[in-house]
């Protein structure tokens, strides 16, 4: 099978596997997706995933939310911070669903935003996720800050930690004006479980005060200023003006290194030679979901340790022959 075989079967292959990237936050409806959202908002999608199951228990629906009280709620989601004013959120766009709109989310931009506690990025996420409805959840310009650092934090380090930490450190300071308030000691202390916490502190310090005095506050959007960055590197670049921007990127991490060196679709000589070979190889209006797909695909089918190439059914089908000889 030739390269151009292989890349049109992986792609069809995934968005069979992924046709849509999962939605981390677990949800059965529009409604529940619209107040996991709200819940996501600094903090992590582990904890709203713990928390929703009680606060559904009692209440899946406007009807049922607005029976409780708003302190009722608070006392459920204040695991999930900013209690005071999600639990507001929560209480009043449930009324507002039920008087506006018959009990139902609605399904515009518009009516959403109108809704309390409820900002662009959420309301982006019910209309891609619940309605299918096309939209690119873009973060305010807090979130895209949030995103650098987490992304610069997970150099040599579990996303799983990452998401430990981050929380304590952006409880502190998740915007660069209040992160320059702390000293890089402080930012180290904080960030040590990361790994490489010297390092990755005074980059954030640095980041930070370069992002207010040169970028008015927001993070920059092109990859020659994004690079220009303390502790920021191309794959870092690349994520947040995938991810943060909605700007057609390729991120190479190890898991996609991995399989474009497994499928033969690259060398595996450098992380800069997969993603040359990824841009040239897919069609670039797929690199944005299509990078996401193959780490959803690595981390289940195709892992670096305890691998099963009973399960890796694209390995199977278009794999390095080297590697198969050696395993089957």
């Amino acid at each position: 099978m030739n390269k151009v075989n292989k890349v049109n079967y992986i792609i069809e292959e995934l968005e069979n596997l992924f046709p849509k990237v999962p939605v981390p936050l677990n949800h059965k409806d529009p409604y529940t997706l619209l107040i996991a959202v709200l819940l996501s908002a600094q903090c992590t999608d582990e904890r709203v995933n713990q928390i929703t199951p009680i606060l559904f228990k009692k209440a899946d629906n406007p009807y049922d939310m607005i029976k409780l009280s708003v302190e009722e709620i608070k006392e459920i989601i204040k695991p999930c911070g900013l209690s005071p004013m999600k639990s507001k959120g929560i209480y009043g766009l449930s009324k507002i669903i039920i008087e506006k709109h018959n009990g139902y989310v609605p399904k515009t931009f518009e009516h959403l935003e109108e809704l309390p506690a409820v900002g662009h990025k959420t309301a982006s996420v019910v209309m891609s996720q619940a309605f299918g409805i096309p939209a690119f959840p873009v973060d305010t310009h807090i979130h895209r800050l949030t995103l650098l650092i987490a992304v610069l934090l997970s150099a040599q380090c579990t996303d799983e930690r990452v998401n430990q930490i981050t929380p304590i450190l952006f409880k502190k300071a998740d915007n660069p004006y209040d992160m320059i308030k702390l000293s890089v000691e402080e930012i180290k202390e904080i960030i040590k479980p990361c790994g490489l916490s010297p390092m990755k502190s005074k980059g954030i310090y640095g980041l930070s005060k370069i992002i207010i005095e040169k970028h008015n506050g927001y993070v920059p959007k092109t990859f020659e200023h994004l690079e220009e960055l303390p502790a920021v590197g191309h794959k870092t670049a690349s994520v947040v003006m995938s991810q943060a921007f909605g700007i057609p990127a390729f991120p190479v991490d190890t898991h996609i290194h991995r399989l474009m060196y497994r499928w033969g679709l690259s060398n595996g000589s450098s992380v800069v030679q997969t993603e040359k070979d990824a841009k040239r190889l897919f069609p670039e209006k797929k690199w944005n979901k299509l990078h996401l797909q193959i780490i959803y695909y690595a981390r289940k089918y195709s892992p670096a340790r305890g691998w099963n190439i009973d399960n890796d059914i694209i390995m199977k089908k278009i794999g390095r022959k080297s590697i198969l000889n050696k395993l089957i």
